[in-house]
């Protein structure tokens, strides 16, 4: 398990990075646009997202449809199976309430960003001038859901880790 757990670390790791330092890049490179839609952790407002969706280029738009989407869809199974296995692990200690609770918010996280991941892939698909306020209201929701539960996930996973951590040392000390 210790080396399941590294992989998929690892791999969540190496998806970030190939999204922050590759493609986002690409994708945003004639926009004049800074920060995608699906990092704004306080949402944005329905002009923002026709805006964004606007600005894209052909070839923005294509790495988004291509190689953005499958890292997209990959890193929330990660950063999932990253933390589940970080409780199975690290969580032996802790409470079965409080590990369910780590479970239940990274299965949420994980929906949410899927849902999110989802949401973009049909905004891509419209002409932006289709995009309705309701859509991209819906998308900023989306977006703020996934970030703050993927925040909530990886608190309270670390806290689990910090309860085992305790537990262990006294029952040491015992």
């Amino acid at each position: 398990m210790k080396s399941l757990l590294r992989l998929s670390l690892l791999g969540a790791i190496a998806v970030v990075a190939a999204s922050l330092l590759w493609s986002y890049p690409i994708i945003l490179a004639e926009t004049g646009i800074e920060t995608p839609l699906e990092l704004r952790m306080f949402g944005y407002s329905a002009e923002e997202a026709r805006a964004y969706f606007a600005a894209l280029s052909e070839a923005g738009r294509a790495q988004y449809l291509g190689p953005q989407v499958l890292l997209d869809w990959a890193l929330p199974g990660l950063s999932a199976l990253t933390l589940l296995l970080v409780v199975i692990r690290r969580g032996r200690r802790v409470p079965l309430a409080r590990r369910g609770f780590a479970v239940l918010l990274t299965l949420a996280a994980m929906g949410a960003d899927y849902w999110e991941n989802m949401q973009v892939t049909a905004a891509l698909a419209l002409p932006s001038d289709q995009l309705t306020d309701e859509a991209m209201q819906m998308l900023s929701l989306a977006t703020q859901g996934k970030i703050y539960l993927w925040i909530a996930a990886f608190l309270v996973t670390s806290g689990v880790v910090i309860g085992s951590l305790i537990r262990t040392r006294r029952a040491r000390r015992k």
